[in-house]
């Protein structure tokens, strides 16, 4: 079905959610850009992302007591940014609170986007299709921060946790696939709040190995960092994978739950490894 270009030259975009989710937003952030100003409403630790792909942006956060009030009464100095706009929601409004609200502020259009999803094509063409936008060429290989890579990176990048247990490859199978590597870079192993359990068995695991532990303070920091140091990343889905591949690194992903073809991190250099047959 063909979908014709948005006319819209003010666009708002509303966007909670895990650090991967908003990675993948990137491409359809940078596409509404090009149709005129853009603000988006989002949580502060991605701003540096967001500002690394496109520095004139309005980001607002949406953890402030200021964005809740789009829920209930929503204030009148909201009009200058959501006037006359084209609002895309990845929020859930099961009540159309949000939307009844935005729309008394003169909204001029609005999408409610999936944020999560079971069903394929790939998340990122949802979300084109479901804004009304024609799809860029190579959408899903283009990297979007890949112009903040300082170098070529020097490490073998791990990071062995995700957002879910469930979605963890196990150490052993990692250490496979950094040895099947015939690079054999020194590993840079990173963890983040909730994957301080694996740090034990990671040290028994690549015990033998050489590798230094990393602990971002932030996502800022995680930017920084594997943009610095990562010739090459390997993980399972999750937030740095994303990150990782929009930085333009070759990036290695291991899925054991979630489908690939819906998850897969968007960029140039994307490898999948499944451990789940019906995704080989």
């Amino acid at each position: 079905m063909h979908v014709e270009n948005a006319e819209s030259v003010k666009s708002v975009v509303l966007r909670s959610g895990a650090l991967g989710d908003s990675v993948l937003t990137l491409p359809l952030i940078r596409q509404l850009s090009v149709l005129g100003p853009v603000t988006v409403l989002t949580r502060d630790g991605y701003f540096p992302i967001l500002r690394g792909m496109l520095p004139k942006l309005n980001l607002l956060s949406i953890d402030s007591a200021k964005a809740a009030t789009l829920f209930n009464t929503p204030d009148k100095c909201w009009e200058p940014i959501f006037k006359g706009a084209s609002v895309y929601s990845f929020l859930k409004d099961e009540k159309g609170n949000l939307q009844e609200n935005l729309r008394q502020l003169g909204i001029k259009t609005y999408r409610q986007l999936a944020s999560r999803t079971k069903r394929r094509p790939h998340i990122v063409e949802q979300m084109f299709y479901d804004a009304g936008l024609v799809s860029p060429l190579n959408l899903l290989q283009t990297s979007q921060l890949s112009h903040l890579r300082s170098g070529a990176g020097t490490h073998f990048w791990i990071h062995p946790g995700s957002g879910s247990p469930s979605k963890n490859t196990k150490l052993e199978r990692l250490r496979e696939i950094y040895e099947s590597d015939c690079r054999k870079l020194p590993i840079l192993a990173s963890f983040g709040e909730a994957d301080h359990r694996l740090i034990d068995d990671f040290m028994k695991i690549f015990s033998n190995l050489k590798y230094d532990l990393i602990m971002p303070e932030n996502t800022a920091d995680l930017l920084s960092k594997i943009a610095a140091k990562a010739a090459v990343f390997l993980g399972n889905d999750s937030g740095p994978a994303h990150l990782s591949a929009a930085l333009g690194i070759p990036t290695i992903v291991s899925y054991c739950c979630t489908d690939p073809a819906i998850w897969k991190p968007a960029g140039q250099d994307v490898i999948i490894k499944c451990q789940i047959s019906r995704w080989r």
